[in-house]
């Protein structure tokens, strides 16, 4: 919330009516750029400072059940230099969006020295400045190098910005303090996937690297599977060498078959050469083989990998906390304990020993089609429209089977008729978004009525259950 220089004078009016005279008794980093100073007025009362490029704001609000602290050099070092810090005034700096907050700390010689806090609330170059009593710089958010035109380096004096920022005009309006605050709490509320990101940057980090090092490998086993289908033909070379109608330990460097001039080693017979050439089409079979395992596995490795991404960016921190907590020793060879939680959760019911399962959110779906369930299993959709995916955890299912499914995709969109499309699990593939998928080969069922005991299981059906 973009507010003019006046109004930035009310905040800072407000902040110094609050915070002189009080101490400030704990300090919160939530995030590398969102900063809370607890005051010692009220437990719950706390100065926020936000040091967002794009709009970088101070004020002070109400906060409840604070998160630890990330742990930082610049985080201790405001710990040893602010904790218990008396806050003698609040000014403006050159009535712009610069704060000063002049304090005074007893040092562990029992010395009083007085410090000051800058903050600067500049667009793109927001900072937090601390300055002895002579305005020697002691450390900031942002430093610089001696060779910039304003230099903010710890021994250096501080200078205070020229023409910091432009002014926002000031508007006639009554300045609304309770509105801005509850902007900027929003805000606040909006940056909790930042604190995630900064805090378990480990495991961001890991399963990035797993996201990466599978599509790689996908594309590596493709590209050698089209060489190897390109090599299969050395199984003609070698056939047609051995048919030609000469001596077989002849040496020659090169033969023409079926029209073609092939190159052979001349320092090896015909025989030798054909040899060569049965090695390289058994090696290129081998690998087309091979290959269908190879990239299942690497798949699976990736949809887990990517399901857990997902849940990375939609969780609470105390359910991220459980899910690294239950990893804590793994490696980049170790199986991960995938974090289902209940909102991932699909449907299930039973009919003839047949389970099928179903999910009715774009995460449930993800998690039933890539996660859950396996290549061989049958997977079914509405045509040509969304709807839910439904899976049959068994690779040969009966005609029963298969309709009763196709129901079960129209009943979970309120359907009683239409046509449903199945397919090989092993034929879909994650989509662009979540609970998206693309079919590579599918037949399709089509439905004209719902059987009353499919309806009967639809409604029995319940969910997974979960830890």
């Amino acid at each position: 919330m973009r507010i003019s220089a006046k109004d930035f004078s009310s905040v800072v009016s407000k902040i110094g009516d609050e915070i002189a005279g009080k101490y400030i008794r704990k300090i919160i980093f939530y995030s590398s750029r969102i900063f809370f100073l607890q005051l010692s007025s009220s437990r719950r009362r706390y100065l926020v400072i936000n040091l967002d490029n794009a709009n970088p704001s101070v004020f002070i609000s109400g906060l409840s059940n604070t998160p630890p602290t990330l742990v930082n050099p610049l985080y201790l070092f405001l710990k040893k230099e602010m904790n218990n810090a008396y806050i003698v005034n609040v000014s403006q700096i050159n009535n712009d969006r610069i704060i000063c907050f002049k304090y005074t700390i007893t040092t562990s010689a029992y010395q009083t020295v007085k410090r000051r806090l800058y903050i600067e609330l500049i667009s793109a170059h927001p900072n937090l400045i601390l300055t002895d009593d002579e305005d020697i710089i002691l450390n900031a958010f942002r430093k610089n190098t001696i060779d910039a035109p304003r230099i903010i380096a710890r021994g250096f004096k501080y200078e205070k910005p020229h023409n910091a920022s432009r002014n926002k005009i000031a508007s006639d309006e009554f300045f609304d303090y309770e509105k801005f605050t509850n902007y900027e709490l929003s805000r606040l509320n909006q940056s909790s996937m930042t604190r995630n990101q900064e805090k378990f940057i480990k495991i961001y980090r890991f399963v990035n690297s797993r996201i990466k090092a599978a599509s790689r490998k996908i594309e590596n086993i493709k590209a050698d599977v089209k060489k190897a289908n390109e090599l299969l033909s050395y199984k003609e070379i070698g056939d047609g060498i051995l048919a030609y109608p000469i001596d077989k330990k002849w040496r020659t460097d090169k033969l023409e078959i079926n029209g073609k001039i092939i190159q052979l080693n001349s320092q090896k017979t015909l025989a030798e050469n054909a040899q060569s050439f049965y090695k390289i089409y058994k090696k290129a079979k081998s690998t087309i083989a091979l290959s269908d395992k190879l990239i299942a596995d690497a798949e699976q490795e990736l949809n887990e990998s990517l399901f857990i991404k997902d849940f990375l960016s939609s969780s609470t921190e105390e359910e991220i906390e459980r899910f690294v907590s239950q990893n804590a020793l793994m490696t980049a060879k170790d199986k991960i304990r995938l974090p289902v939680t209940k909102k991932y959760a699909p449907y299930h019911l039973k009919s003839n020993d047949t389970v099928f399962y179903f999910g009715k959110t774009a995460a449930q779906n993800d998690y039933l089609s890539f996660v859950y369930a396996s290549r061989q299993h049958i997977w079914f959709h509405l045509l040509n429209q969304p709807g839910a995916h439904v899976v049959i955890k068994k690779p040969n299912p009966t005609d029963e089977d298969l309709i009763t499914a196709a129901e079960i995709a129209l009943l979970c969109s309120n359907l009683d008729r239409g046509e449903v499309m199945y397919a090989v699990k092993k034929d879909v593939t994650r989509g662009e978004n979540k609970g998206e998928a693309h079919v590579k080969k599918y037949e399709t069922i089509y439905v004209s009525f719902i059987r009353p005991t499919t309806l009967a299981l639809y409604k029995a059906a319940h969910r997974l259950e979960v830890k």
